[in-house]
């Protein structure tokens, strides 16, 4: 089941949805459901079209005010729920499993 929809209006302006359902059925709370807000139009197509995405965890930590440990904590738990894959254990890469995103382009190129 797809939770994740990024809606283009144009090539310039996207909006991000989550599922209120399917939040609720991954169990992701308020502040897992930001980063995803954050994270996927910050690595915008990279994030929608299957590709590795660089997530510095210092960018995160400064944008949310947070600790390295809860960043750690959301990638971990995005990762068991399959919404996350990540590249090794060592690796900034990461990638959005395609099984949970869907794009929708609301204009014509």
């Amino acid at each position: 089941m797809k939770g994740i929809y990024v809606i283009e209006f144009s090539k310039d302006k996207k909006s991000v949805l989550l599922d209120a359902g399917w939040l609720n059925e991954h169990d992701i709370n308020k502040s897992e459901a930001g980063f995803l807000n954050y994270i996927i139009p910050q690595q915008y197509p990279n994030s929608v079209l299957g590709g590795w995405m660089v997530l510095k965890l210092d960018n995160i930590m400064e944008y949310f005010n947070t600790s390295k440990a809860t960043v750690s904590k959301w990638l971990k738990k995005l990762e068991k729920e399959n919404i996350l894959i990540h590249e090794d254990f060592r690796s900034p890469l990461w990638k959005i499993n395609k099984d949970v995103i869907e794009v929708k382009k609301f204009y014509r190129d």
